[in-house]
């Protein structure tokens, strides 16, 4: 009698096993480098995000450092959501992947997980590339943390592509139903996985993150704009820091200026306003106080103490007391900001350590501006990376300063 042609189960060992011809243990051994690789990536990235969440310190990364300097920017975020989140998610989601390419593949099976993998493993060696230009060529500094982890996103993502390579050099044509992906398919995701970095990329670019701190002198002074008085836009990206005294003259002319700036560049531009009083009781930088600056400390405190209450209060309280050609009263101004606020509102705020907290930062940033340039003129507006240094004259060079140091538009 003629044999039976047809294959039985144990004459075909690679489909009971269901992963054709690969070498399993080539196969387990690669896998096992992506998922270091991904482990590694992963607890970088939680860190990462712990920090963008808490504002703690990093270790080994103080202020004005390249990590300070890449975390605290803009590209760090995608919207309000840290990058370090998504990018955590994405490891999370390759690893078990991994694992399930691991498991024995049956006739069941389908190339699901072979998609996830080729896709994600693309997003991430695209990720990684986007994100270092943007670290050497825009920041002009270098995370070691997101360097770590980038490094370990790659690994593991050639390490996977290469486990589907072998898949797709193994898989038999004429066998149904495929165990793993077709070349197209395998091509699609992987175009598919960059298209998802070039989305981000481009959300980045045309919706900046608004960053609630604003550093300044490469991180050395880091300002809260939740807490810190602030002119402005709420919806604002771009931000620099306006030092002023109340009884100076000049600060008051300036101020015009900043009104017609934040005018003409309406919910791009919002300013940090910061009195700095040249009065030696509050201002050690001060060694002698000229007649008219004698009472500019209970100036300050009090414009501090109704932006404590809120900064609607201190809004108001700072058109108010701008508005004349001269200064109101010590009194006056007392008897306006209880108006505005309320008698023990206002008693409750003045003792509030944090109005001679906020104070001395406002006073030491005067004198790093002094230490910098040599001078201590009033006012002064730390823009971007430049420091200027008393009454500017005219509106336009307020704003091509700003143009120029900080990115803002002009109206069309």
């Amino acid at each position: 009698m003629p044999k039976d042609r047809t294959p039985s189960k144990s004459s075909s060992p690679d489909r009971k096993q269901g992963v054709f011809a690969l070498d399993r243990a080539r196969l387990s051994g690669t896998l096992w480098i992506a998922r270091a690789g991904l482990l590694l990536a992963g607890g970088v990235a939680a860190y990462l995000l712990w920090h963008a969440l808490t504002h703690d310190r990093i270790g080994g990364c103080g202020p004005g450092s390249p990590c300070d300097r890449v975390l605290g920017s803009h590209w760090a975020y995608l919207g309000p959501v840290p990058v370090s989140a998504l990018a955590l998610l994405a490891y999370g989601i390759l690893l078990i992947t991994t694992f399930q390419l691991a498991l024995p593949q049956t006739p069941r099976f389908r190339a699901k997980p072979w998609l996830l993998t080729v896709l994600l493993s693309s997003a991430l060696i695209t990720a990684a590339l986007w994100f270092l230009a943007l670290q050497l060529v825009h920041i002009g500094a270098l995370c070691k943390f997101c360097v770590a982890a980038h490094a370990g996103a790659v690994v593991a993502g050639i390490a996977c592509l290469a486990v589907a390579r072998r898949c797709l050099a193994s898989a038999n044509p004429a066998s149904k139903p495929q165990f793993c992906l077709k070349p197209s398919a395998a091509i699609a995701a992987s175009l598919a996985g960059a298209a998802c970095v070039a989305v981000l990329a481009s959300a980045q670019i045309t919706f900046p993150h608004r960053m609630n701190l604003v550093r300044v002198h490469k991180g050395t002074f880091k300002l809260d704009l939740r807490e810190l008085p602030k002119l402005g836009s709420e919806s604002a990206t771009r931000v620099f820091v306006s030092l002023f005294d109340y009884t100076c003259p000049d600060c008051r002319d300036m101020h015009k200026l900043l009104a017609s700036a934040l005018k003409r560049y309406g919910t791009q531009l919002a300013i940090v306003s910061l009195p700095v009083p040249l009065d030696a009781r509050c201002n050690p930088v001060v060694r002698t106080t000229q007649k008219k600056h004698q009472q500019a400390c209970d100036y300050a405190k009090l414009g501090l103490a109704l932006r404590r209450v809120s900064n609607a209060a201190f809004l108001q309280f700072d058109e108010w007391i701008f508005e004349p050609r001269d200064i109101p009263t010590l009194d006056q101004a007392r008897e306006k900001a209880r108006q505005i606020v309320g008698e023990e509102p206002l008693k409750a705020a003045l003792s509030d350590p944090w109005v001679e907290r906020t104070l001395q930062t406002s006073v030491a940033l005067y004198e790093q501006n002094g230490n910098i340039t040599s001078s201590y003129r009033m006012p002064q507006l730390v823009i971007g990376d430049i420091v200027n240094l008393g009454r500017l004259t005219r509106p336009e060079d307020l704003y091509q300063l700003l143009e120029k140091n900080l990115g803002v538009t002009p109206p069309p």
